[in-house]
């Protein structure tokens, strides 16, 4: 069979998906210590039944459509590489503290969009920073972040 197929939207939401129920699944399990097993149960079950779901979907378009070439476009590139990153950030809040993750986060993030001007994008991440410490922090008094 040839390889001569792109991937299209099904098939990368098909990816996410599986990325986005992986990621519920390990994040359940970290709150193990501080919840009892009945809240850890239900995340669990819906992770899994996601990922069963469309592994079994991704089957059948495989076997009804044959072998595919996975094929990248540049803006496909794009948005799988700021997924990656949102998926990094989501992991990496428990680790690192939020002041000095955030701006970095935003900085790449602003670094992928393309022409924007360094000043810009100096001001637009310390404008963000400051709005998301004075909101949760001064405002809805979340200390949990820092």
């Amino acid at each position: 069979m040839k390889f001569n197929k792109y991937l299209n939207d099904r098939e990368i939401l098909n990816f996410l998906l599986i990325a986005l129920a992986v990621l519920i699944v390990v994040t359940s399990f970290t709150y193990a210590g501080r919840v009892g097993i009945g809240a850890i149960l239900f995340p669990v079950i819906v992770g899994l039944a996601l990922i069963i779901s469309v592994g079994l979907q991704m089957v059948t378009d495989i076997k009804k459509g044959g072998k595919y070439q996975f094929k990248i476009t540049e803006g496909e590139k794009k948005i799988l590489v700021i997924v990656a990153l949102s998926f990094a950030y989501i992991l990496l809040i428990k680790y690192v503290n939020y002041i000095l993750l955030l701006p970095v986060f935003i900085m790449t993030l602003l670094s992928l969009t393309g022409e924007i001007n360094m000043k810009v994008k100096i001001i637009l991440t310390l404008t963000l920073t400051i709005f998301s410490y004075i909101v949760f922090y001064r405002l809805l008094s979340i200390t949990y972040i820092y």
